[in-house]
């Protein structure tokens, strides 16, 4: 949306959180020379811990088929602790996930994910701003809220003993696996989905319109971006066995 009495780009502001999902382009073109981007880091974690509640209840098939698929690995790693502990810890985790919700996925992939936006954009070249990649990584997270929806809604509806981990909702090729298949191979696979694809789109977006990439530049970002964010799942993967 542009001002129109001189053609420039209007002001940040709240309707950005909403113009991300449809007019990306718009929303960074108004935060391109400034890179705000309190706004969207504030209401990120708040948007993801509020739907963390509203739909634990519908998402509980799926942290039980989780867990139970965990429980072996964690058996074998840990054979001395009691079967209550486990349930302990499976009741704490439920209890607190709004937590790690809100700092996790909330606050600080944000700032990992513009730390690693900065370095690789600065890579291939573009002079783009810490704030400028702070924005552009905070923004292309909203997927995330799409699909806390989206998952509860399929748990919601999918039929009982189809979902046998958090694959089963994915809206990638890992939904297909057989929940036997390793930690690596589930994480790897999961990976490739609807949303990290978003996520690796509004990234390119972001960057040719705010460093004027050129669409070879953004597209090589993207992907880098995409591809550094299969470490931190494959190293716990590899822990976990």
């Amino acid at each position: 949306m542009t001002d129109a009495l001189d053609g420039k780009p209007a002001e940040p502001g709240p309707m950005d959180l909403i113009e991300i999902y449809y007019a990306p382009k718009d929303v960074f073109a108004r935060r391109a020379e400034g890179g705000e981007f309190a706004l969207p880091l504030i209401a990120l974690p708040i948007a993801l811990t509020v739907l963390y509640y509203a739909t634990r209840n519908a998402m509980q098939p799926v942290f039980d088929a989780e867990w139970a698929r965990m429980m072996p690995g964690m058996m074998a790693k840990m054979p001395n602790v009691p079967p209550e502990r486990l349930q302990a810890m499976k009741e704490m985790g439920a209890k607190w996930g709004g937590l790690g919700m809100f700092f996790g996925a909330g606050l600080v992939a944000p700032f990992v994910a513009g730390i690693v936006v900065w370095l690789v954009s600065r890579a291939v070249g573009l002079a783009t701003g810490f704030a400028q990649a702070m924005m552009i990584a905070t923004f292309s997270l909203y997927p995330m809220i799409v699909e806390q929806i989206v998952n509860a809604a399929q748990a919601l509806v999918l039929p009982d003993g189809s979902i046998t981990s958090r694959y089963s909702v994915s809206l990638g090729p890992a939904r297909f696996l057989d929940p036997s298949s390793s930690q690596l191979t589930m994480f790897a696979v999961g990976h490739i989905d609807v949303f990290t694809i978003w996520t690796a789109v509004l990234i390119a977006i972001g960057l040719k319109v705010v460093a004027r990439a050129t669409t070879a530049q953004a597209a090589t970002a993207a992907a880098a971006v995409w591809l550094l964010g299969l470490v931190p799942g494959v190293f716990a993967a590899m822990r976990a066995g």
